[in-house]
């Protein structure tokens, strides 16, 4: 049987049946939105996109880690095991294909050009350390002159927290760390930060920033989310129960 079993596998037969699988897999995914390379022209490339085109204001929803862990685990990563497009491309690369698809969005020298999101830095100019240590923006934080005002509570995610308006009318989210991890998501969270800032995206103007509880205030008519999905208005108690859940 083993012999039998070698010499079908080294006859036609097994290119024939790749042949077979590979026109199924093109049949599949025939309406599959599958892109052809243009050809070279001789242009300047293009160093700026224009994506703020209008678009449908999307809806409104709250994140649930309840859901999104498993759908992310389970159901996009299975509709991505059965998607023909991709099935396409892997029978493809038996034939010498490749079951990357060629990006769509960068430029004739293959640069990804500078848009809303994305801004050619380090790739294409020197930065000094000072610049890249930098950032996008001051990397103060909020001003501590005068109070910060809660403006909305953080439920959701790993660790609690609250959006506050400084003494300058400037609006920041205030993220704390674990408990039992005092800097971890801080510090790292300001740091990649600046590595990406640098690579050409944009990000936010990150800091690490130590205040007191005298110096929050909370803003008249703000709702916190309790768990069954209801809102209330946030009281004095529910920022100390906030408070009691992270490091000091």
């Amino acid at each position: 049987m083993n012999k039998i079993f070698k010499r079908f596998l080294s006859t036609p037969t097994l290119l024939g049946l790749l042949l077979a699988l590979s026109g199924a897999m093109l049949i599949l995914g025939s309406d599959a939105n599958i892109t052809v390379a243009e050809p070279l022209q001789h242009k300047a490339p293009i160093w700026y996109a224009d994506d703020r085109q209008s678009i449908p204001e999307p809806h409104e929803r709250e994140p649930s880690l309840l859901w999104d862990g498993p759908k992310e685990s389970f159901k996009r990563a299975g509709g991505r095991l059965i998607d023909p497009e991709r099935l396409v491309r892997r029978v493809g690369t038996v034939f010498g294909g490749d079951h990357v698809p060629a990006a769509e969005n960068v430029n004739s020298l293959d640069e990804v050009p500078n848009s809303s999101w994305f801004t050619n830095r380090l790739g294409l100019f020197p930065m000094s350390v000072e610049e890249i240590a930098t950032g996008p923006g001051t990397g103060l934080g909020p001003s501590t002159a005068g109070k910060w005002v809660i403006t909305r509570a953080k439920t959701e995610g790993v660790t609690p927290g609250f959006n506050i308006k400084d003494a300058n009318g400037d609006n920041f989210l205030i993220k704390f760390d674990p408990l039992e991890s005092p800097n971890i998501a801080s510090a790292a969270g300001v740091i990649s930060g600046l590595v990406l800032h640098a690579a050409g995206y944009s990000v936010p103007d990150d800091a690490v920033v130590y205040f007191s509880r005298d110096q929050l205030e909370l803003g008249s008519d703000v709702k916190i989310s309790m768990p069954d999905g209801s809102k209330r208005k946030m009281t004095e108690a529910d920022i100390e129960e906030i408070l009691v859940r992270v490091p000091r």
